[in-house]
């Protein structure tokens, strides 16, 4: 009996061994078959990652050519309306003359028909007739001549992406000031109005000039500031805790200086870059040329000014927050220059400013109208680096416009809001900290230089 148990024992035991031997080989197919599985789907992975690569490139690739399709459709726009406005011009002339030679005629030939005999003064009235029609015609030809070539002029000025420059004289003081004929990118149909009296003194803009490189070219178009005063900061509200903009304090501009016209552009800090064989900048997709300048730490902007002031001369240098704040304001006490409410199509934000590049790029330098002093670009596009350390809020801060060097040197101040910040970021008073050695597609910079 103890001999059949054993062996009915040893069976199952082998029937066992059996059973997990071939569970084993099972799970090790469908492991093997998992495993294939997985291999697979990463392979799908990556190729939609891929093609997802792919689409996003021509998303960019299509936005950036709607961007430019819309901007030459925009520079075209006042060609098409003056040819149109020369051709209705032309229309209208020769009409009138036609009306006016037909009823002469046709007087003429009711008197002929009227009269026995022969009408010498109606001979000499359809020779007069005659002459004139000649006139006429003579003057469509010449009108139509002028149509086209008023046509070719605009439009080569309206395609042209490079501002020619002026010719200049032969100098030998490569420090000689270089004054160019100011020549808004924005036509403005209506001058914009001073500050009273009462916001401020009487402001005093020159005109823009431009000091000659040394290796050749100009530099940024720049404007004189004069010395003044001002308020900076904003005034505390009842009941809520003293804030970075705070305390409210009166800065003097105890000398005049000159600050650029424009954020320093794509073009103008290539000119430095390949002097120094340095690289461009990453444009994000928004364009070079003319458009701002980003992607650039604080560093990079202060080697820019160092290089500017060798190429001429002069010492040029980031403004201070106190001197950024009092050219913003142009002699304003508002949220923004233009008054304390958003308007519509003054400057590019997020969302809210009503321009085409809202929460998308930045706008190329000069989109949008200038502020009292001829600045443009002070609210919104881009932030703009200054030389001021971080500090929390107003207190000790320098009151006679010189940049405040102590604090968080490791942070610097940067003003005047983006194209992707809120409007609020754009006003005047607004201040925000970056660290020195980021670099930001909503952060550029503009620069300031002594007399």
């Amino acid at each position: 009996m103890q001999n059949d148990d054993s062996d009915d024992t040893l069976s199952r035991e082998i029937e066992l061994q059996a059973t997990l031997q071939a569970e084993r080989q099972q799970a090790a197919l469908m492991r093997k078959a998992l495993e294939e599985k997985e291999r697979a789907l990463h392979q799908l992975t990556e190729q939609c990652e891929s093609l997802e690569n792919v689409l996003e490139d021509r998303e960019r690739e299509m936005d950036h050519l709607t961007r430019k399709i819309e901007q030459v459709n925009v520079d075209l726009s006042p060609t098409h309306l003056k040819v149109a406005k020369l051709d209705s011009t032309y229309s209208d002339r020769r009409g009138d003359a036609a009306v006016d030679v037909g009823s002469l005629f046709a007087r003429d030939d009711a008197d002929i028909e009227g009269k026995k005999g022969f009408n010498w003064a109606s001979l000499v009235k359809i020779g007069g007739i005659s002459l004139i029609l000649a006139l006429a015609v003579g003057t469509g030809i010449m009108l139509r001549a002028q149509i086209v070539g008023v046509f070719s002029k605009l439009l080569q000025s309206t395609t042209s992406t490079v501002e020619p420059t002026p010719p200049i004289a032969p100098i030998n003081n490569a420090n000689t000031q270089i004054v160019v004929n100011p020549k808004p990118p924005i036509p403005q149909t209506k001058p914009h109005p001073l500050p009273t009296e009462t916001q401020q003194h009487h402001l005093f803009v020159s005109p823009p000039i431009r000091d000659r490189l040394r290796s050749g070219g100009l530099g940024p178009k720049i404007v004189q500031l004069p010395a003044g005063k001002f308020f900076m900061g904003t005034k505390l509200i009842p009941g809520f805790l003293p804030g970075i903009e705070q305390p409210y304090h009166e800065v003097i501009i105890t000398h005049s200086f000159y600050i650029a016209s424009y954020e320093t552009s794509f073009d103008e800090y290539e000119l430095f870059a390949k002097a120094n064989g340095i690289p461009i900048p990453n444009d994000s997709g928004f364009g070079r040329g003319n458009h701002p300048v980003i992607n650039v730490t604080w560093n990079d902007a202060q080697k820019y000014t160092e290089w500017l002031s060798k190429e001429t001369g002069y010492h040029y240098y980031l403004p201070s927050e106190s001197q950024w704040e009092y050219a913003a304001r142009a002699g304003t006490d508002t949220n923004f220059w233009w008054g304390n409410e958003s308007k519509k199509n003054m400057t590019v934000c997020f969302m809210t400013c009503g321009s085409k590049w809202d929460s998308i790029s930045t706008a190329p330098v000069g989109s949008f109208k200038p502020n009292p002093f001829g600045l443009f670009d002070t609210s919104g596009n881009v932030m703009e680096w200054t030389q001021d350390c971080h500090n929390l809020n107003y207190a000790n801060a320098p009151t006679d416009g010189k940049p405040w060097l102590t604090g968080d040197c490791s942070q610097r101040i940067v003003r005047g809001g983006a194209f992707n910040k809120p409007i609020s970021l754009a006003r005047s008073a607004s201040r925000f900290k970056l660290p020195t050695d980021g670099r930001f597609n909503m952060l550029g910079f503009r620069v300031a230089r002594d007399l």
